[in-house]
C-alpha cells in the first residue's frame, strides 16, 4: 500500500511539474509573440522623434529672402518639404543635408544659415512624417526621400552630381550613406552618426539581442565598405549617445574616410559649441572633393 501510495504520489508530483512547465512554456511563448508584435508594430516610435508642422520657427524661413521653400513629391505619393539655400557668390559644391531623428528643418536652420559660409547651396528636407512632409517615417522611406532630394537638385536644378555633398547628422548618415552608395557624388560627410540600429540597440540595451529583432536597420557602416568617395566623419569623443567607437569604426571601414574627433562638446553640442572649427573642416574637405 504504501509503494503504491508513493508510486500514486510520484506520478502525481510528475503530472503537476509537466503540467506547470506547459504552463511556463506557453506563457514563455506567448509573451515572446506579444513581445515581437509589439517590437515590431511599434519600434519606429523609439527611432524616429517628428516633430510636425506647426512645430518649429517657421517665422525664420519667411523672414530669410534667400531662402526658397519647396515641396517634392516622391515615387511611393509622399510630398516632402524642403528648403534650398543659394550660395553666396559661385558655389564651389551643393550641399545635401539629412537631419537627425528629431525635430524638423526649423530647428537647424541657422546650421544652414553657418553652412552657406563654405560656399555652397543648400537642399535641406523633412523626411516624411516630420515638418509639413506627409507620411510616416521608416527606413525605406527616408531613402526614397533622399533619392527623390538628390533627382532634383540634378534633374530640375542641373547641378552637377559630381559636386553633390551628401552631409548627415546622426540618424540622416543613413540616408546620406545609402545615396553615396549608389548615386553619383562629389562626397559623403557624416556627423555623430552610429554603425547602425543593431548597435546602437546592443548599447542601450546589451543583454538582449534586438539587432536581429528589429527590421530597421541603417546599417550605414557595412554600406561604408562600398563607398567610392571622399568621406569626412565628424564626432566628438564625449557624445553621450553614440559612442565614439562607432565613429572610428566608420572612418575605418570607408576607404577614402577622414576622421575628425572633437572633445568637450555632447551629442547635440558640436555645433553650438564648435561651430567654427566645425565649419573650417568641412570647407576644407569640400575644397579637397572639388579637386579630387
Amino acid at each position: 500500500a504504501l509503494k503504491l501510495l508513493l508510486s500514486f504520489g510520484t506520478v502525481t508530483l510528475f503530472l503537476c511539474l509537466a503540467h506547470y512547465s506547459l504552463l511556463v512554456g506557453i506563457s514563455i511563448v506567448l509573451s515572446s509573440i506579444i513581445f515581437l508584435f509589439f517590437l515590431r508594430h511599434f519600434e519606429t516610435n523609439f527611432i524616429f522623434f517628428p516633430a510636425p508642422y506647426p512645430e518649429g520657427d517657421w517665422q525664420q524661413v519667411t523672414k530669410d529672402e534667400d531662402v526658397e521653400e519647396l515641396f517634392l513629391d516622391t515615387s511611393d505619393g509622399e510630398r516632402i518639404n524642403g528648403l534650398f539655400f543659394s550660395a553666396r557668390g559661385k558655389p564651389k559644391a551643393s550641399i545635401l543635408f539629412f537631419h537627425g531623428n528629431a525635430g524638423n528643418m526649423t530647428h537647424r536652420f541657422h546650421w544652414y544659415q553657418q553652412l552657406r559660409d563654405c560656399q555652397v547651396n543648400i537642399l535641406a528636407i523633412d523626411y516624411r512624417g516630420y515638418g509639413k512632409s506627409s507620411g510616416k517615417p521608416s527606413e525605406a522611406g527616408l531613402y526614397i526621400d533622399g533619392a527623390c532630394a538628390y533627382d532634383y537638385l540634378v534633374e530640375r536644378r542641373g547641378i552637377d552630381p559630381k559636386t553633390i555633398v551628401l552631409y548627415g547628422k546622426s540618424l540622416g548618415g543613413g540616408p546620406a550613406t545609402e545615396l553615396a552608395t549608389t548615386k553619383i557624388c562629389g562626397g559623403l560627410i557624416l556627423q555623430s552618426t552610429f554603425t547602425s540600429i543593431g548597435d546602437m540597440a546592443a548599447t542601450i540595451v546589451p543583454l538582449i539581442p534586438l539587432g536581429h529583432l528589429l527590421k530597421t536597420k541603417f546599417d550605414t557602416n557595412s554600406k561604408l565598405s562600398d563607398c567610392p568617395v571622399p568621406t569626412l566623419v565628424i564626432h566628438s569623443k564625449d557624445d553621450e549617445l553614440i559612442p565614439v567607437w562607432m565613429a572610428e569604426k566608420n572612418g575605418r571601414t570607408a576607404s577614402k574616410a577622414k576622421t575628425k574627433l572633437f572633445v568637450g562638446a555632447d551629442h547635440n553640442g558640436l555645433i553650438s559649441t564648435k561651430s567654427n572649427l566645425l565649419l573650417k573642416e568641412i570647407a576644407k574637405f569640400i575644397a579637397s572633393t572639388t579637386n579630387h
